[in-house]
């Protein structure tokens, strides 16, 4: 929209940028300038939603006022509106968490004009007045009147379908904000039908993304969750709408229903590489390594986000470490703003005792302005690794402030409290929590061998094999577990694990769906 001051419409409000009035119908709705400058903001944003710091920004500049005033004159405006006879409900929605969107399209009726052109117009009517009058005396016999003509509104409507397809659109690129801005176009496209199964899952993918990527509130994946699910039951044969079901149980770490999700939409859409790279991961995850390396490989002809990546941890975990190297820095140059590709290249680099490639690694990635929990934490178990404690529970604490629900982060911070600083209860209850990530009983694993309890340690440990862990080299390497690795259960256990990822590199080794020269750094 163009910025200079002008005359717009919007529904049955006209508002006047100059003279700060707002009119619906011959009949002025009683803004003060304030109210009027707040109401127009939110409008020209139309059709996103503005948040209350940028209406702070744009109205109140540098004046201090906090979102709660910007709150009481949202309630004054929607008072106005209502006392000149308007619902405020048609034109003014809450979006939660983003703030305040128009709902209506805005026109601009005709910009105002400068007073030097004012004085050429002013010159234009009275010739045009003197041409008229002389005309007047001349003129020929007055025919019958006609009826004139009905003056039509101009509307800019748009489709429920038009929505969707510009969220989608912004959710795959795959930004913080670009998936904000889905999630609220989307939303506008629910408003006009709420049956919209495209915009139900794309709505649910991007709130899954934002819970995952971008560390916002984990509650956001139970609105996630619901969208998906009736998204299946309006429509069963959707393949994404039962990714999108799947996502959501992903990314509460229920894996085992997660994967039977995937499995059903690749029932439904057996090439979509989406859905084959994310049941991959799980596969990894599950221990499944064999399989995980069968699914990507189907995809690798396409440029699939995470395809690098999982790759890369899949070679890691069977032991192609010069193949796994290779991946991780292809991963990590061509997405260099991938959240998750500088945790587990510089994870892997620490797995393989070199410390001062994953703190460059982290350095890089910061100096990218990638700010994710798990760098810190893989920071502060390097000075955990060198000694310093104090310095490995303020980089836990750091990975806490950017994301207060980072469980592993938490679990550390935990490890290294003296006890009269824990909060035993939330401790007992996390300790009692049912889990299926392999990760969360390694995390508690380091926090019990810290305590002393050795026992419960390789419990834990032995819950993680069982739910498929098999990260035989980042357990060797891990500080927390130091205590453990004169017991003879501990050499047992990794044992196993050693063993089945050996049969399983064998079987990948062997396998005729592996590209030739798959397996040769040179290649």
């Amino acid at each position: 929209m163009p910025d200079q001051a002008a005359l717009w419409v919007t529904g049955d409000l006209w508002l006047d940028e100059v003279a700060q009035q707002a009119t619906t119908k011959g009949r002025e709705v009683p803004l003060s300038p304030l109210s009027f400058k707040v109401l127009l903001a939110v409008a020209k944003a139309h059709p996103q939603a503005v948040d209350h710091q940028t209406l702070i920004d744009q109205v109140w500049g540098d004046v201090a006022v906090s979102p709660e005033t910007v709150t009481q004159r949202m309630a004054l405006i929607r008072k106005a509106m209502s006392t000149a006879g308007l619902d405020p409900a048609q034109y003014i929605q809450a979006a939660r968490h983003q703030g305040y969107r128009w709902r209506q399209p805005l026109l601009l009726r005709h910009p105002h004009n400068k007073p030097w052109r004012l004085l050429g117009w002013s010159l234009a009517a009275a010739l045009l007045l003197g041409l008229l009058l002389v005309g007047w005396f001349n003129r020929p016999p007055v025919p019958d009147p006609v009826p004139p003509l009905a003056v039509t509104q101009v509307s800019a409507k748009v489709s429920a379908q038009e929505l969707t397809d510009q969220a989608w659109d912004y959710l795959d690129q795959h930004t913080h904000q670009s998936s904000q801005l889905a999630a609220g176009l989307f939303r506008q496209a629910l408003e006009l039908d709420a049956s919209e199964v495209n915009a139900l899952t794309g709505l649910s993918i991007a709130l899954s993304h934002q819970v995952t990527k971008f560390n916002q509130p984990d509650r956001l994946l139970q609105e996630a969750k619901q969208l998906a699910q009736r998204a299946t039951e309006l429509n069963p044969s959707h393949a994404q709408a039962w990714a999108a079901l799947a996502f959501t149980d992903d990314a509460y770490g229920h894996i085992d229903q997660a994967i039977v999700g995937y499995e059903k939409a690749i029932e439904l859409a057996p090439t979509n590489s989406s859905t084959i790279s994310s049941v991959a991961y799980l596969y990894g995850k599950k221990g499944r390594l064999a399989d995980a390396l069968k699914r990507c490989v189907s995809v690798l002809h396409t440029d699939q986000l995470y395809l690098h990546l999982q790759v890369a941890q899949i070679m890691e975990l069977l032991g192609f470490a010069v193949l796994a190297e290779q991946w991780y820095h292809k991963a990590d140059v061509l997405s260099p703003d991938n959240v998750f590709a500088t945790h587990q290249r510089a994870r892997f680099y620490l797995a393989q005792n070199q410390p001062d490639q994953a703190i460059a690694v982290i350095d890089q990635a910061m100096q990218r302005g990638v700010k994710r929990p798990e760098l810190p934490v893989l920071l502060g178990l390097v000075a955990w690794q060198a000694g310093d404690l104090s310095q490995a529970a303020e980089h836990f604490q750091a990975a806490l402030a950017m994301d207060p629900e980072h469980s592993q982060a938490q679990w550390l911070v935990w490890a290294l409290q003296a006890p009269a600083q824990q909060d035993e209860a939330a401790i007992a209850a996390a300790l009692a929590e049912p889990q299926q990530w392999p990760d969360q009983w390694v995390y508690q694993a380091q926090f019990l061998a810290q305590q002393g309890e050795l026992e419960a340690a390789m419990a834990r440990l032995q819950l993680a094999h069982d739910a498929g862990y098999r990260h035989v080299a980042w357990l060797h390497w891990l500080p927390p577990l130091e205590s453990l690795r004169d017991k003879p259960a501990w050499v047992d256990l990794l044992q196993v694990m050693q063993q089945d990822v050996g049969q399983q590199r064998a079987a990948v080794m062997g396998a005729a769906w592996l590209p030739p020269g798959f397996l040769d750094p040179q290649s």
